[in-house]
């Protein structure tokens, strides 16, 4: 199976209330930035969709390639990502263009709210400077 970065944003980010589930199988994790896409407050779970207008702040993280294809199918369950239903997932898993530290462009497995299953982001708030604050949520 290739192996393929994750950018996350929300309580994936190390410190974040699911991180430690995936310490002993993260090999790596640097800072990134995804432009074109908006982070929303969804609750105690933050979610992206496309927006030109804004970026979001988070993690490029890579695991062990002989665990990757576990990290994945978790990823998806926790995410509520299905190959098979992608209409009626929470999440959909996509390919996006991540800017690490170094300012490469960085190709990442990223989850992105499938606003197709609410009428409206407009129910939610969009968190104006990118960053969820994992801090605040992992109480």
């Amino acid at each position: 199976m290739k192996t393929r970065p994750f950018f996350v944003y929300g309580t994936l980010k190390v410190g974040g209330t699911l991180s430690h589930r995936f310490d002993e199988f993260r090999e790596s994790c640097v800072e990134g930035v995804l432009p074109g896409y908006a982070l929303y407050d969804l609750g105690w779970f933050p979610g992206i969709i496309k927006d030109s207008e804004e970026e979001v702040f988070g993690e490029i993280h890579t695991y062990n390639e002989e665990y990757y294809g576990r990290v994945l199918t978790t990823f998806d369950n926790i995410e509520g990502y299905s190959d098979f239903s992608r209409a009626q997932s929470l999440y959909l898993r996509d390919v996006v263009h991540v800017v690490d530290e170094n300012n490469n462009k960085v190709c990442c497995n990223c989850y992105i709210f499938n606003n197709a299953r609410k009428k409206s982001m407009k129910t939610y708030n969009i968190i104006p400077n990118g960053i969820w604050d994992i801090t605040f949520r992992s109480n």
